[in-house]
């Protein structure tokens, strides 16, 4: 069944058909002829494909139902039959060796997602109908989700890549399971790999660094294995670093918890010759820290590229001195100058996240994450800090990451999950932030911060004190801290039932000492507060403090409103978020301009 919606982005009398498959046809409504001798060198397809198994059937075979001319038109078409998805492996064998047959000589995308509905033998059976076509892949995706999967490594023992696949741009083995997959030691492909770009495989244990094919065309690397995962111990790294030298092209880096034990005297072993990523803008490091650190100290990357490290725990708590050598580490890896960043970049946003891990017992995660502004240059450490935080603190680290790089431009702070501060502590992190325009806190206690805030001396004893000395010495002499602050937001911060009232009016007091400051000719921005699950400040309450600022925007997000407030509205978040995304199972568009309407 299909509906029918005029549009005018097509040309003139363009007409749209949307099949309920979510397949989209644009041709004009003029002109005649046979379309399968016209459209299939001029038809553009997009094919999108989701998840694998949200649909029983291949979406676009609705096609060739439609008519005697579509059919011919679809059949013709050989780039619609060239994506393998696993919905087409749950049709069988014949839907398989129709779409190899109909596909032509043309590359071929395969992307199949393993699943306990299948039996394993009849997995393989089925993923062997393309073995033959292996010369011909261009992406291979594989995800093995069922215990009982063993195609990845069933594929290594067959020696299903020994003639080489040269048509290979993409390589994704994922295993999904909460079973450890481990490889054997031949080779996971052969020799003839001239065009791999991106190479994935995430879940599997490695007897030796030498079987993957690291070749020097790869543009994206990623090697991953939870923990828990690892059957066995590492390969030794060094075979790794000589690879990675290799890797020139190389734009996305991230090796998680298979960079490999660190081996006697590797702190202290020199390095001859570094490997440089000129091209590299995204680093993202998971491991202990002697692991990380043994890596770090051999890179050398433009400063425009994004790292993110993630810390492991291990039974030995790691000391500030170390997250210092980190930091030093990491700052001179980053030293390659570009055509894109020729100075050092600048964070302007920094999130701020505690959180408590419960595995064998309680470990609190800390994690700092900076942002430039831009999608290059960012910078993200998460570690654990003790199981009590006496070994790595909140301020202990913001100052170690305020001797490295410079914070003084940063324009927005979020604190999620942090714990009570001293007001000297909030003197220390906060003092120097000239350029913060906000501040977010969640699940934050914020009494405290409060407390510093109002001793400003830049702001008046007393509302009413009006003297001329005391405005110029307001607006001349006296700076006051945190100059271009314009907002706070407040989620979800609980406070003791007798710090409440305290809080309450002390927020309140410092806005409305704040506007006396702005009326007396000091440059400060209007203050907007946005308060969401704060009882101790309630809308309804105050009312008559709050009167007596009325130019200071006071809002209450509810919970409803998160949901229908869009990114415009500007009260509560500064930037925007991706959730609860749709995704149709194919977006597929068909464009000519040659075949009339078939009004049969």
């Amino acid at each position: 069944m299909l509906s029918m919606q005029k549009t005018t982005k097509v040309g003139k009398e363009a007409t749209i058909l949307r099949p309920l498959s979510g397949v989209t046809l644009c041709h004009a409504a003029s002109g005649a002829g046979n379309p399968a001798g016209y459209w299939t060198g001029n038809w553009t397809c997009r094919i999108g494909q989701d998840f694998a198994g949200r649909v029983k059937t291949v979406p676009w075979m609705q096609v060739t139902h439609v008519c005697s001319h579509w059919r011919a038109v679809a059949l013709e078409c050989r780039a619609l039959w060239c994506s393998i998805s696993y919905a087409v492996f749950r049709n069988g064998s014949g839907l398989v060796e129709a779409m190899l047959d109909r596909s032509g000589v043309l590359p071929l995308s395969v992307r199949y997602w393993g699943s306990e509905v299948m039996h394993d033998e009849a997995t393989y059976s089925l993923f062997s109908l393309i073995k033959s076509d292996f010369h011909r892949l261009r992406s291979l995706e594989v995800i093995e989700k069922s215990y009982m999967s063993k195609l990845v490594c069933d594929m290594q023992r067959d020696a299903w890549f020994a003639n080489g696949a040269p048509a290979l741009e993409t390589l994704s083995l994922v295993n999904g399971s909460a079973q450890p997959r481990a490889f054997h030691h031949s080779r996971l492909l052969g020799p003839a790999l001239l065009s791999l770009k991106h190479l994935e495989l995430v879940g599997y244990t490695l007897p030796a660094w030498s079987i993957l094919p690291l070749v020097s065309t790869l543009t994206s690397l990623v090697l991953e294995c939870e923990p828990c995962l690892l059957a066995f111990s590492r390969p030794l790294p060094q075979a790794l670093w000589k690879a990675l030298g290799r890797l020139r092209q190389l734009e996305h880096l991230r090796l998680g918890h298979l960079i490999g034990e660190t081996y006697a005297g590797a702190d202290d072993e020199k390095v001859t010759e570094s490997i440089v990523f000129p091209r590299l803008e995204k680093l993202e490091l998971a491991d202990t820290m002697p692991c990380i650190t043994n890596c770090i100290r051999r890179l050398r990357y433009p400063t425009s590229a994004s790292v993110t490290i993630e810390i492991r725990r291990v039974s030995i708590a790691y000391r500030l001195s170390d997250i210092a050598n980190l930091l030093r580490l990491l700052k001179a890896a980053s030293c390659l100058k570009t055509h894109q960043c020729q100075e050092e970049r600048a964070f302007i946003e920094l999130t701020v996240t505690s959180t408590t891990k419960m595995d064998s017992s309680p470990t609190i995660q800390l994690k700092f994450d900076f942002q430039t502004g831009s999608p290059r240059g960012n910078l993200s450490l998460s570690l654990p800090t003790g199981h009590d935080g006496r070994f790595i603190t909140t301020a202990s680290l913001w100052s170690e990451f305020d001797s490295m790089y410079d914070l003084s431009q940063l324009r927005a702070v979020g604190l999620s999950g942090v714990g009570v501060l001293s007001e000297e502590v909030w003197q220390s992190m906060f003092r120097q932030l000239r350029e913060l325009r906000l501040i977010r806190f969640e699940d934050t206690p914020t009494l405290q911060f409060l407390k510093w805030l109002v001793k400003d001396p830049a702001l008046p004893t007393s509302v009413g004190d009006e003297s001329p000395s005391r405005r110029r010495c307001s607006r001349v002499h006296m700076t006051p801290w945190l100059p271009r602050l314009s907002k706070f937001e407040f989620d979800t911060v609980i406070l003791a039932p007798e710090e409440e009232i305290r809080a309450a009016l002390t927020l309140l007091d410092f806005l409305e000492k704040r506007l006396v400051l702005r009326h007396r000719g000091c440059d400060v921005p209007l203050m907007q507060v946005s308060l969401r699950r704060c009882p101790w400040l309630a809308k309804g309450q105050y009312a008559a403090e709050r009167s007596e600022i009325p130019e200071v925007r006071v809002s209450w997000v509810e919970d409803d409103d998160l949901e229908s407030e869009g990114p415009e509205d500007g009260r509560w978040y500064l930037g925007v978020e991706t959730k609860n995304l749709i995704f149709l199972p194919v977006n597929l568009h068909l464009c000519s301009c040659a075949f009339p309407l078939n009004q049969t």
